[in-house]
């Protein structure tokens, strides 16, 4: 099955190779006719911060279902890998559908990253007494740092395709209440799947972008998680959720709580505390690059050693495409950063080759 995951990994090497052979690029149709590209200023000096984060990927796909636990029920919801964000208003509301079947008024979730605050801020509009605990809170979870554009699969592992499609038309839903919302960071951008082959290689039907062939431009959600989560966590407390700082290290210590249902929404911590070996991380590096307001696209494409994305925020430029799987240190790779530094410099280059064509167009 190939999903959105398998399709941007299977595009890697050979774009900057391909792309960067020819000479001066020229203005493309679609370059000429949409608003300037702007480069992206890749200096070093512009790094506004480093990050690493550890996605939790999960074999299968991710876990959406409930189980009876001890005298209690516990509803899963966790092992989105790098879609935590994309799938969080999906799998919440039917995180929260399974609650709604029990009958019982209040509710734990556990972990305060996307999914966990959806799910209960869905559960709260139902008019839910829900509290929630978790270890860590906005900035120190892995949604905080989350590159965040929403674009589902087709497939997620071995979840049932039913399931997959209710979650993906219900992706929207949420997002959609908040885009162009002051402080929210919801908005809109103009999105490109840069191809490997040269421009003067690309088909009749295709656009190109960067010296790149592209097919469709899409303007899919993108979402600035400094902006987003703590803006949705006020949307929870001011609906009622309540918050505590909570460490879980075992079953017992979940048995121990007081509400009849809980939610589990704790990504990687869900490998340990249920025993699910299924469960692995996915570790991922960015660079943030101080804000370029004139920057309204994005792109993702095939690099040399792994993917390229560059996602355009109000707070930053976010740089990334970093996948490696089972690895667990949080320390940034110095060499990872000068590749996208490089590598995303190299497609920055050919757009200052072409911009003064796109001034005077």
């Amino acid at each position: 099955m190939l999903d959105r995951r398998s399709v941007l990994l299977g595009m890697s090497g050979g774009l900057l190779a391909a792309c960067t052979t020819t000479g001066r690029p020229r203005l493309s149709d679609y370059e000429a006719s949409s608003a300037p590209f702007y480069p992206v200023d890749v200096r070093p000096e512009r790094i506004k911060e480093i990050l690493v984060g550890l996605r939790p990927g999960r074999d299968g796909g991710f876990r959406l279902e409930a189980e009876p636990f001890g005298d209690k029920i516990i509803v899963h919801n966790y092992g989105h890998e790098g879609d935590g964000v994309t799938l969080s208003w999906g799998c919440g509301t039917l995180a929260a559908e399974k609650v709604l079947e029990t009958g019982e008024d209040d509710i734990a979730v556990i972990g305060a990253g996307a999914q966990g605050l959806t799910t209960a801020l869905i559960l709260a509009r139902h008019g839910k007494k829900v509290t929630v605990y978790a270890e860590k809170f906005h900035p120190n979870v892995t949604s905080s740092i989350a590159g965040a554009i929403i674009l589902t699969a087709s497939s997620y592992g071995d979840v049932d395709l039913d399931t997959v499609a209710r979650v993906n038309a219900l992706a929207h839903t949420g997002f959609d209440a908040y885009e162009n919302r002051p402080g929210t960071g919801v908005t809109r951008v103009r999105h490109h799947y840069l191809n490997r082959r040269r421009q003067d290689m690309a088909r009749p039907d295709e656009k190109t972008l960067l010296g790149c062939p592209f097919g469709d431009m899409t303007r899919p959600t993108m979402i600035d998680m400094s902006l987003y989560l703590p803006y949705l966590m006020q949307e929870a407390r001011v609906a009622g959720v309540a918050f505590y700082t909570e460490t879980f290290r075992t079953p017992a210590d979940l048995i121990a709580l007081g509400q009849p249902v809980i939610v589990n929404c704790t990504g990687l911590g869900a490998g340990a505390l249920f025993d699910d070996e299924a469960v692995h991380p996915v570790w991922g590096q960015l660079v943030r690059l101080h804000p370029q307001p004139e920057i309204d696209y994005s792109y993702v494409a095939p690099g040399n050693d792994g993917q390229l994305y560059m996602f355009p925020r109000q707070t930053s430029i976010v740089l990334g495409g970093t996948r490696r799987r089972d690895v667990w240190p949080l320390e940034p790779d110095p060499a990872e950063t000068a590749r996208l530094l490089l590598q995303h410099g190299k497609l920055a280059a050919r757009a200052r080759q072409i911009l003064p064509l796109q001034v005077a167009a």
